[in-house]
């Protein structure tokens, strides 16, 4: 086989996953967003538990919070490319952000729970790593998608037929 029919066939088989971890990726934010708006007072708690630097751990910053995650998540799904870049590296810069956090809690030991998905509050520990690490690589392709994609993700994928 040849590089070049290599490239084709690794082309075709992106062509559905880029768009679709975007797709994965914004619902994620979206449901972490909406079950976190007005409860400020748990996320609060969630980032000195987590010791987010105190510049950061404000009331206008936890209410604030789960609106950029839905629209992180409404500018991966609706804005064409080179707009949809802006969303898909907040995207990334933030989960690196909790990712960062929650590895850190963990090394140190620390029992803390987190709302990272609003109600129900869970431990963090090996588990939320993964978690987190899976996030991260979805966003990481959510920006490699921006790199092929012209079009939103989810007009790809109904092209596509999925």
């Amino acid at each position: 086989m040849t590089i070049g029919g290599r490239v084709a066939r690794v082309a075709r088989v992106s062509q559905p996953i880029l768009p679709a971890a975007t797709v994965l990726l914004a619902a994620v934010l979206s449901v972490s967003g909406l079950v976190k708006i007005g409860r400020p007072i748990e996320s609060i708690r969630a980032m000195r538990a987590l010791r987010v630097p105190d510049v950061l751990v404000r009331d206008w910053v936890a209410r604030l919070h789960p609106v950029a995650e839905i629209a992180l998540a409404v500018g991966l799904l609706a804005l064409a490319t080179p707009w949809r870049w802006a969303a898909a590296v907040g995207a990334l810069g933030l989960l690196a952000a909790y990712t960062w956090w929650v590895v850190a809690t963990v090394r140190r030991g620390d029992a803390v729970s987190c709302n990272c998905f609003g109600r129900r509050a869970s431990p963090v520990g090996p588990r939320t790593v993964v978690r987190n690490g899976v996030l991260l690589t979805l966003a990481g392709l959510a920006v490699l998608d921006c790199v092929d994609g012209i079009s939103a993700p989810v007009v790809r994928l109904l092209e596509l037929g999925l």
